[in-house]
C-alpha cells in the first residue's frame, strides 16, 4: 500500500514519513537533502522548534536560520556527507563551497 506524501507529486512506499522538514513541511528525502551538520550549528537551528535535535530541515531552512549559507566546513565528515548522484544541486554545491576570507 502506498501513501501519498505532503510534499511529494508521486506515490511513495510509506517509508519516508518523518522526512519532512520542521519548518516548511517540504519532505527532505524527496528533494534529496539528507545530511549532517556540527551539532552545535543542528542545535542553533533545531532548538527553535523545540525537537530536542531530533527531525529534519532543509537547506533552505537551515540557512533562513542561521542567516548564511552554508558552507563545507559546516558539515561533519561523516559518509552520509560525500558528495554523490542522489543529493540536491543545492547540497552538492554547499558540500562544496568553501568560505572565502
Amino acid at each position: 500500500m502506498y501513501e501519498q506524501c505532503p510534499s511529494a507529486e508521486v506515490d511513495c512506499p510509506g517509508n519516508c514519513h518523518g522526512f519532512e522538514c520542521l519548518y516548511c513541511g517540504v519532505n527532505t528525502m524527496h528533494i534529496d537533502e539528507y545530511y549532517m551538520i556540527h551539532d552545535d550549528l543542528w542545535h542553533d537551528v533545531t532548538d527553535e522548534v523545540g525537537t530536542n535535535g531530533k527531525g529534519m530541515v532543509c537547506i533552505g531552512c537551515v540557512e533562513g536560520q542561521l542567516g548564511r549559507n552554508l558552507t563545507a566546513a559546516d558539515f561533519k565528515d561523516v559518509p552520509l556527507n560525500y558528495i554523490t548522484p542522489w543529493q540536491s544541486a543545492r547540497l552538492q554545491d554547499r558540500l562544496q563551497t568553501r568560505e572565502r576570507v
